[in-house]
């Protein structure tokens, strides 16, 4: 018998499979949460550390007369200090800056800055190289330089003036700026040396060699150099924890070196590193999310357990013959209940592994990072063992109470006397009023500060919650009692419709059952319904306020105005931009942008909402109004602005005509600051006229074509590519990932929400099971055919599953339309947050919603046809 027990819900499928799965929701909500904060903030870490690009762990730093051996004493001093202290860091890489300098060969002299750098020859293109002992020792010039200078590898050069070096040419490389190619992040250290600083004063190209050697040419010119050793984190996953470990090593390093008593120090060598700043930012996003991913967790668990209580009570009732003969042969509550935790044992495990294996996946589909943090994992298991054997008491406990009950015969008067009072959704819509009052009277708006995450209130992911489960539960009810009115709506010339009246009568017999199952599949479809409808809203924001402040898919700055892209048949445009202008006479502020109005609307994207007219309307105006005037026709874009009739650009003031408004435009920078676009002829053309010096516009191209093409062409027309920002880049800022994933989150919460209604359909079902067939069994004998019964069964669940999908729909759409405004990420940028419905979501959800319904009916009828007649009538006498 004992060997018997943990396998006898074998016989009970839909007590096992509702004990599965809320054991399934229980675990994937808890694994779930304790890996997603620390994948988030390994998210954030790793995105951070992306952005400051091949910035090492650790530098240290120091201004020194150069030479081999200077630089050797001084290498062995830095790796002693950092290696007592930080030893993961491993071996540097060490960086040498020397002064500008000239270097000259067959009569041509030409600039360069001489830098040497660990392993250089590894990250940067070859031209040409020379080989054997023509190589040896040698240093290697930018490509530039080499035509310039005329020059091969192999042959002789000149560094200096007096002194001057003679050394021979190792090998010829591609530039390192220029040529449209991204900078390799192994040059960081050298970032400020490769900077244009002046759009007139470009860079010196980099004359490379390894340290030693350009410490010999800087010992024999005499010269002093910046030295910098570079010390790189360990291979691995960089998580959180990891490099945390490494910051206060690190710190310790940077007190050695400025440490007064130190060799390091006599030479003012510093110390610094970026670690800290990242590992603060990613330790922010986890905080972000704490609250509202919190919440969450708490809810999908109450959601659990409340499957689990209804799992035991549903069990007690299916057994109810079996428990009142135990219970009458003297068999106590307690026993029972010890014997429901080893019967419930098997599935509750079964669903907590399957529920781990959700929990790993979705941890990783919501921030890619790789594989969990070991640490993260075993806490969540830690946390899974407690909440899987707190489940079962809770399951042995619901057990009990429910023996007693039906010992007392009170179970289902209470039961009634519970749901009969509207108790549980009055007490439900007071807690979401208190949210929403305070939402309303802290005014909580998501605006990161600094480039700090943004923060998500805990209440926009409680209001939703508490107002849809109280709201739902409030139209259920009302809707059984409208049920309860009969069916003579459905008599139609005085003939029945038999499939349309049992699923009535049916409804109307379990109104409880019912209120309970709708309201909880209202719930889940109005969870993932927000969920949808806020991360659409959010994210459509987001890609509108990155074009607009990029100006479109792309932008590559350009040192002048860029040529090669009349004929490309690119949709790429060419645009100016002029910061401080103001508008006279006021002296209001604005930004200055100079379009191609043939080529622009091709490149950018617009939104109709923007403006009164369409796009190609409004810069036709510009051209049309410049022509046979000398005022500067512009459009207006943001708040509107006094009465103008000039704008002043520096000392230069030019005549100004308003021709059009919008309330947005690409290029637009905030909301609150006004953008003044001009057609870049019309603006050339007042510039001829009052006789101004060049203004000192920023020269950019957009385009909404891949980058690599735009570049390509720039460098093939000898424009000389500048940095790139894209939208998709703005768009992977802390401020707009963290409102994403907690409402990614909530999305999967929604979606496991619905995973507890559709077993409760399955426990509906089963409740009803046994009626169900004595009825049908009697219908079958006065004529009721097999199709009718399908399809009333069909219309009983398509009913129930159809109004939740309606009611939890209307619900969603109403309780996001109240807090939708407060999840802008960044107010400060224009268009506005505008409400957004998620088409697949919902139509996905309806999907499911219809076939589940249709699954359900077929297999009850399977049931039906399988029945013993004979049995089935004994049993219900």
């Amino acid at each position: 018998m004992l060997f018997k027990t943990p396998f006898r819900l074998i016989h009970f499928p839909g007590v096992a499979l509702a004990i599965a799965g809320a054991a399934l929701v229980l675990a994937a909500v808890t694994v779930s949460t304790r890996l997603f904060l620390p994948a988030a903030g390994d998210a954030a870490l790793q995105q951070r550390l992306g952005q400051i690009g091949g910035v090492p762990a650790l530098s240290v730093v120091m201004y020194s007369p150069i030479g081999p051996n200077e630089l050797a004493a001084l290498s062995g001093q830095v790796e002693r200090v950092v290696t007592a202290r930080a030893p993961r860091l491993g071996e540097p890489i060490r960086t040498v800056l020397g002064p500008p300098a000239a270097v000259a060969a067959h009569g041509e002299t030409a600039s360069v800055q001489l830098a040497a750098r660990d392993g250089f020859a590894r990250h940067v293109r070859r031209v040409a190289t020379a080989s054997g002992t023509a190589a040896a020792g040698g240093v290697w010039l930018p490509e530039s330089v080499a035509t310039a200078l005329r020059v091969r590898p192999g042959q002789a050069v000149t560094i200096g003036g007096a002194p001057r070096v003679r050394t021979r040419v190792a090998g010829v490389y591609q530039d390192l700026t220029g040529g449209g190619q991204a900078l390799d992040p192994f040059w960081s250290p050298l970032s400020g040396a490769l900077a244009v600083k002046q759009i007139d004063n470009p860079p010196a190209p980099l004359l490379l060699a390894e340290p030693p050697r350009l410490a010999e040419l800087g010992r024999r010119l005499g010269a002093a150099a910046r030295l910098e050793w570079n010390y790189y984190l360990p291979p691995g996953r960089r998580t959180v924890p990891a490099v945390e470990s490494l910051v206060p090593e690190i710190e310790r390093v940077r007190l050695d070196v400025s440490d007064p008593v130190s060799l390091l120090a006599a030479r003012q060598a510093s110390a610094s590193s970026a670690l800290a700043t990242a590992v603060a930012s990613a330790h922010a996003t986890e905080l972000a999310l704490t609250g509202p991913v919190e919440t969450i967790s708490v809810t999908g668990r109450i959601l659990a357990l409340a499957l689990l209580a209804a799992a035991g009570l549903y069990g007690v009732k299916r057994r109810r013959g079996e428990v009142l003969l135990l219970t009458a042969q003297g068999v106590g509550g307690a026993r029972l209940a010890g014997r429901s935790m080893v019967e419930a044992a098997l599935p509750l495990l079964a669903g907590g592994a399957l529920g781990w294996l959700l929990a790993v996946a979705l941890a990783g589909v919501l921030t890619p990072t790789g594989e969990p943090q070991p640490q993260a994992l075993a806490a969540a298991n830690r946390e899974l063992a407690v909440v899987l054997a707190v489940g079962l008491l809770l399951l042995a406990a619901v057990t009990w109470a429910s023996v007693q009950a039906e010992e007392r015969e009170r179970s289902r008067t209470a039961f009634r006397q519970l749901l009969a009072k509207p108790l549980w959704e009055a007490v439900v819509l007071v807690l979401a009023a208190a949210a929403l009052y305070e939402l309303q009277t802290r005014g909580s708006q998501p605006v990161p500060a600094g480039g700090q995450p943004a923060r998500v209130d805990r209440f926009l992911v409680l209001f939703p919650l508490l107002l849809i489960a109280g709201l739902a539960g409030l139209a259920a009810r009302g809707a059984g009692r409208l049920l309860a009115g009969g069916t003579r709506p459905l008599r139609a010339g005085g003939r029945p419709r038999p499939a349309a009246f049992l699923a009535v009568r049916r409804l109307a017999a379990a109104p409880r059952l019912v209120l309970l199952l709708v309201t909880g599949a209202a719930l889940a479809i109005g969870i993932l319904g927000y969920a949808g409808i806020l991360v659409a809203s959010t994210r459509g924001a987001a890609h509108e306020k990155a074009r607009v402040l990029v100006g479109s898919d792309t932008s590559v700055s350009t040192q002048v105005t860029a040529g090669g892209l009349d004929g490309s048949g690119l949709a790429a445009t060419r645009v100016q931009r002029l910061s401080g202008v103001t508008l006279a006479p006021d002296g209001v502020p604005v930004d200055l942008l100079a379009v191609d109005p043939p080529t622009f609307p091709a490149a950018v994207h617009w939104d109709a909402s923007w403006a009164d007219r369409p796009l190609g309307v409004l810069l036709e105006r510009l051209d049309a109004a410049a022509a046979g005037t000398a005022r500067l026709p512009a459009l207006l874009a943001g708040p509107a602005a006094p009465d103008s009739n000039a704008v002043e650009v520096g000392s230069a003031s030019f005549p100004l005509t308003i021709v059009g408004h919008t309330t947005a435009f690409p290029g637009m920078s905030r909301a609150d600051r006004r953008l003044l676009v001009v057609s870049s002829e019309s603006l050339a053309g007042a510039v001829g006229r009052a006789r101004t010096g060049p203004l000192g516009a920023e020269h950019e191209v957009w385009t909404r074509e891949d980058p690599a093409a735009v570049l390509a062409v720039l460098r093939e027309a000898g424009t000389v590519p500048g940095p790139v920002r894209t939208a998709g880049a703005v768009m992977r800022t802390p401020a707009f990932l963290t409102v994403s994933w907690t409402f990614s989150m909530l999305q999967a919460l929604g979606i496991l929400a619905g995973l507890v209604a559709l077993i409760g359909l399955v426990l509906y079902v089963q409740a009803r099971q046994r009626g169900r067939l004595v009825a049908y069994a009697l219908a079958r004998r006065m004529g009721l055919t097999r199709g009718a019964h399908l399809r009333s069964v069909a219309l009983e669940l398509a009913a129930m599953l159809l109004f939740s999908f309606a009611l939890g729909t209307v619900l969603a759409v109403v309780t996001s339309s109240l807090v939708y405004r407060r999840l802008d990420p960044m107010p400060d940028l224009p268009p506005a947050l505008h409400l957004r419905l998620p088409g697949a979501v919902l139509g996905l959800t309806l999907a499911g919603v219809g076939l589940a319904a249709l699954a359900g009916a077929l297999l009850v009828q399977r049931g039906a046809d399988r029945a013993n007649v004979a049995e089935v009538m004994r049993l219900a006498g």
